[in-house]
């Protein structure tokens, strides 16, 4: 696994269709008009904006010979509520679009909000260098998954996630998942 290739994402990292990959359908919930390039123009917004799920600020790459390869967004689950506020006044700000976003993550962990790598780059250990890093880094760590995805529910379940709940968002059955926490 090669940790050193993940670094802080930037402002100007052009992560938008990993986001899209991984998360595009959370767009359309909060308004019919997100799809296609619109939704790519919200995504581009809230992940340049501070102090929001998808910000730049919880956005960590993996790059190798300055092409990004892959992305995970993660952030202390206790501030979900105060991230999604954030991101709600600036959908509301520059669209005009009221939404209350959905708590996701279990309490007190790191949730991860998104993960992708690119087509042209799965199969090659990526996936799992992101996980390991933030499962060094963060403790514990939760996330969702469509409980129809048992490839992807497999590959965390290998990175030490376990099946602790289950939810229904946007219309979609999703298990949480968490890590132990480290003693």
């Amino acid at each position: 696994m090669k940790l050193d290739n993940i670094r802080k994402a930037k402002k100007e990292d052009k992560v938008i269709d990993f986001i899209m990959s991984a998360a595009g359908e959370i767009f359309f919930p909060m308004d019919p008009s997100f799809v296609g390039d619109k939704a790519k123009e919200v995504c581009q917004l809230l992940f340049q904006s501070k102090h929001n799920k998808l910000s730049f600020e919880n956005c960590f790459v993996y790059e190798k010979n300055k092409v990004i390869m892959g992305m995970i967004i993660i952030y202390d689950q206790n501030l979900e509520m105060s991230l999604g506020e954030n991101q709600r006044s600036i959908l509301l700000k520059k669209y005009c679009v009221d939404t209350v976003l959905p708590i996701e993550g279990v309490k007190n962990s790191y949730y991860i909000d998104s993960l992708a790598v690119g087509d042209k780059y799965r199969g090659q250990g990526i996936g799992k260098s992101l996980l390991q890093f933030v499962n060094n880094e963060f403790d514990p760590c939760s996330l969702i998954v469509d409980i129809e995805k048992k490839s992807a529910r497999s590959l965390y379940e290998k990175m030490g996630f376990e099946i602790f709940n289950s939810i229904d968002l946007f219309g979609n059955r999703y298990y949480q998942m968490k890590t132990k926490q480290k003693i």
